[in-house]
């Protein structure tokens, strides 16, 4: 049986999102502002948690109704069979969110719902435990979200527990590092194919270049985690697994292509080493120590992918000038993107460069950043 999921990703990057739904085969998706709702039956849940690379979470709609007050909310939370779901064995934590309605106060909100939860097991089912409430501060428990947006309630329950762009293997990172999820969601966005290689000359904690040779490899990025539907009650452990073992026999050996990191900093390159190794990317991903003045690629790489630093750096545009310099070396066989805040997009559009297109935008570290790309996507 088909049911709703919600898939959620910064704001801004919801095209990339949604290719990837596609292809895991999620029914009528569509694009809502930081995320993607589809329709899916259980399997396509497991394969989204196995193989998207670029949401943070994933929620089950559980429900949603109109609720002007208290009791409204409560009624209509305790009439679900959540006992499909969860039980006595659980501990859950409920987050609230009001906008815009007369149910505001989330305080409120969220005892209404544990009140719900814990009277449909003790009243309604008789000899079923309720589970346990817990405070914001546990992370082990599994979430019931409350969304009341113009008095209409949407019942949440997160499936995905820890964020999905945590993968495990980037346990090394310098300042603002990007996460795995958005370095992903750069590669989707502009139409990065594994058979023309990639060089990040800037390549920091290595993320880019380890996340390109995931894809290139059909490597799924959540082979190796738990999640938290793992603990739902209607979880299939063994239909899980052996769709898990499937993908894992499918991981190719070799790229099709070079994948290359450079940084100036020799200390940068060898976390970004030891990085790759932890993502078993070692083998596959060489790291080099290059400025990005005297950066030399090979010429079968037709991809330079890049998260210039900014920050403290931010007025200094020598590094766009550098890194377009070093593109234009290329001479025409290489296609370019990378990252730039909003606020100094002068320092891009200067450059006069009639292929380099501001593909979308979207808020990094709290910072507004444009991604730019020397080729469209047609979409």
């Amino acid at each position: 049986m088909a049911q709703t999921y919600f898939a959620s990703i910064q704001p801004g990057l919801e095209e990339a999102l949604l290719d990837e739904i596609r292809r895991i085969g999620g029914n009528r998706p569509k694009v809502l502002t930081g995320g993607v709702e589809f329709d899916a039956a259980r399997k396509r849940l497991y394969l989204a948690h196995l193989q998207l690379r670029t949401p943070t979470r994933i929620w089950l709609r559980v429900d949603e109704f109109r609720a002007r007050d208290a009791p409204e909310l409560y009624n209509k939370t305790r009439r679900y069979n959540w006992e499909r779901l969860i039980g006595g064995e659980h501990r859950i934590r409920v987050e609230a969110h009001s906008k815009e309605s007369r149910l505001y106060h989330t305080g409120k909100i969220a005892d209404a719902v544990a009140d719900a939860l814990t009277d449909r097991f003790a009243e309604d089912l008789g000899d079923e435990s309720p589970p346990e409430f817990t405070d914001d501060t546990d992370d082990d428990a599994l979430v019931v979200m409350a969304r009341i947006v113009d008095d209409r309630c949407q019942l949440s329950l997160d499936a995905s527990g820890e964020r999905l762009h945590i993968r495990g293997w980037r346990t090394e990172a310098g300042d603002a590092p990007l996460r795995e999820s958005m370095a992903a969601a750069m590669l989707e966005l502009v139409d990065w194919s594994p058979e023309d290689g990639l060089a990040d000359p800037m390549c920091g904690a290595g993320t880019i270049p380890v996340e390109a040779a995931w894809r290139a490899l059909d490597r799924p990025p959540g082979l190796d985690r738990a999640f938290a539907f793992h603990r739902w009650r209607n979880f299939q452990p063994e239909r899980y697994q052996k769709m898990a073992d499937e993908l894992r026999d499918d991981v190719a050996d070799e790229l099709p292509a070079p994948i290359r990191g450079y940084d100036a900093d020799g200390d940068v390159i060898e976390r970004a080493r030891r990085n790759a190794k932890r993502a078993h990317a070692d083998d596959h991903v060489d790291f080099d120590t290059a400025p990005l003045s005297d950066l030399q690629l090979p010429n079968h790489i037709r991809w330079i992918v890049t998260n210039p630093p900014y920050g403290e750096r931010l007025g200094e545009s020598g590094i766009i000038s550098e890194l377009i310099k070093t593109w234009q070396n290329q001479h025409g066989r290489c296609q370019l993107a990378f990252l730039w805040p909003s606020k100094a997009r002068d320092v891009v559009d200067g450059h006069n460069i009639s292929r380099l297109h501001r593909t979308t935008s979207f808020d990094y570290g709290g910072i507004s950043v444009d991604l730019w790309t020397t080729q469209r996507a047609e979409r």
